[in-house]
């Protein structure tokens, strides 16, 4: 069984700001049934998009 990850991607702009995305990687079945007896949702922490600007500290913002 492989461990479930959490990753991020970084993407530059065009402009100074860095676009930073995080998500965590899909569970494997055996993962899927372990969390499913617990109650356990697949990503606890969900999605986070964070963009950061050269002049401005870390704005946070959802990705709904």
């Amino acid at each position: 069984m492989a461990i479930q990850q959490r990753v991020t991607f970084i993407l530059p702009t065009d402009g100074q700001n860095i676009i930073y995305l995080r998500t965590t990687t899909h569970a494997e079945v055996q993962q899927q049934e372990i969390n499913a007896a617990f109650g356990i949702k697949p990503d606890l922490i969900g999605k986070r998009k964070t963009i950061v600007n050269g002049k401005k500290s870390v704005v946070p913002t959802d990705s709904s």
